[in-house]
Order: C-alpha cells, then structure tokens, then sequence
C-alpha cells in the first residue's frame, strides 16, 4: 500500500471545518486501551472560547517534528476517495513549518 500526501481530490474532513484556525492544546495516543478496544490518538484544539475534542482511531506513521506540536497549519483531510487498506484521515501541517504534527487514521470522531 503506498501511502501519500493528501491529493488534491481530497478535502477538508467535515469533522473541524479550518482546522488551521484551531490551535493543539493537548495529544493523547492510547496504542493498549484498557477495554481492549482499537488503539486512538486524542487531539485537543481550541479557538478563543471554543475548544473541540477529537478521537482519531487507529493512528499510524505519527510523526511530531522537534519542538512541536506547533500550531498554524493543522489541516485533517478526508482521503476516502484514495481507497487505503483501513485509512479514512490525514492530519498534516500544510505549513510544513518545523514541529509539525503528521498522522494517518482509520477514522475521526469528536469525543
């Protein structure tokens, strides 16, 4: 399976429409949950007063560059329509500045 950047068929995941515009507050990767379940990376973004909570499932290639997670250029794109073994989600950094936050997920749902 060849994994790439998001294509530009892809779009932004309706889950946080301008995720750019959220800064990261909080990561948590669970990769043994307690109840057996499926391994997830909690992201926590906020925005002024509105601050989301997001369950990315199955998370794989997690990449945090030095001194990150730094904030700016968060962008989770829908990759479904590139048909990847068990891959539904992209977080990248379309900044591409040092401390980016980078992974690959079977899904995402707000928690």
């Amino acid at each position: 399976m060849k994994r790439s950047s998001p294509a530009a068929s892809d779009r932004d995941h309706s889950i946080l429409p301008e995720a750019w515009r959220y800064e990261i507050v909080g990561v948590r990767l669970e990769l043994a949950p307690e109840d057996g379940g499926e391994p997830f990376l909690d992201l926590t973004v906020r925005r002024g007063d509105d601050r989301r909570a997001l369950r990315f499932f199955s998370p794989r290639d997690l990449e945090i560059e030095k001194g990150g997670p730094v904030n700016g250029g968060l962008r989770i794109v829908d990759v479904s329509s590139q048909q990847l073994d068990d891959l539904g989600v992209r977080v990248d950094d379309f900044e591409a500045a040092p401390g980016s936050l980078r992974f690959w997920a079977r899904d995402v749902t707000s928690i």
